[in-house]
């Protein structure tokens, strides 16, 4: 159960980083400084979740790392432990008691994705235009908010839309899943992943 929502979450987090950046042509200057700062950064988080029908927010929290090319760990720290990988061609799931180790291959809608992804990477500004659509939101007082729906009707059983906000830095994530819970997730401590050697 614990694995199958930091599924959800992972999706989100990455997609939304990688999505984001094929509008940044769009996005005020201060959304693509947050952007550039997402590709190869370490966040904390505090996710508070709220389950379907539920009135009462479980709270967590952890660590997010991702480095451009290599690939996104997620880390659960509290209230249990447990974290999830996902690299160029796999993901791999551990906790304290078992490391078990996927292909992406097996793992169909994670595998369009990590497609988009290398497609993006390699220069096709347009390769999420197919696993995403998105809508971007400006305020005068410098928050902008993407919104984003996932168009592969895989990603859509897990998640239902996302909406990541910021200024300079992304601030929050607030996730409705496909069973009817939500997600609001805050990111602190943002720092850089790039060694300053």
């Amino acid at each position: 159960m614990a694995e199958r929502l930091i599924l959800k979450i992972l999706i989100a987090f990455f997609a939304l980083i990688l999505t984001m950046s094929s509008y940044a042509m769009v996005l005020p200057s201060s959304c693509e400084t947050a952007i550039k700062r997402a590709f190869n950064a370490r966040a904390t988080w505090v996710m508070e979740r709220t389950l379907p029908g539920s009135v009462k927010s479980l709270v967590s929290t952890g660590i997010v790392s991702f480095v451009v090319r290599k690939g996104i760990c997620w880390q659960v720290c509290h209230p249990f432990c447990e974290s999830i990988t996902m690299s160029t061609n796999e993901m791999i799931f551990a906790d304290e008691d078992s490391r078990r180790v996927k292909p992406l291959s097996q793992l169909p809608h994670y595998a369009e994705l990590q497609k988009a992804c290398d497609s993006f990477y390699y220069g096709d500004t347009r390769a999420f235009d197919d696993v995403f659509d998105a809508s971007v939101a400006f305020s005068s007082n410098g928050l902008w908010t993407v919104t984003l729906s996932p168009s592969v009707r895989a990603m859509r059983r897990l998640i239902k839309s996302v909406e990541l906000s910021g200024r300079d830095t992304i601030e929050k994530a607030l996730i409705y899943t496909g069973d009817g819970g939500k997600s609001l997730i805050k990111f602190q401590e943002i720092t850089s992943n790039i060694s300053s050697n």
